[in-house]
């Protein structure tokens, strides 16, 4: 398997909570108050190969382990 790209879509049903949390995650981080927030247009989903996401998902459980 290869890492492989795929567009989140609201219109989508199998992607619409992924696309709208990450929205969500946008407008709420905006910092910039005097700034128009960008329009999204495209979401991407990074799909990557069993043996890197497993490396990533331990990287990851040790960082919120060891920072929160």
């Amino acid at each position: 398997m290869k890492t492989t790209l795929r567009v989140l879509d609201e219109f989508h049903w199998n992607d619409s909570y992924e696309y709208q949390k990450v929205v969500g995650l946008f407008d709420s981080g905006w910092k910039h108050q005097n700034k128009k927030r960008p329009k999204i247009k495209k979401i991407f989903a990074v799909c990557l190969p069993d043996h890197l996401n497993e490396s990533y998902e331990a990287y990851k459980k040790h960082l919120e382990a060891h920072l929160w």
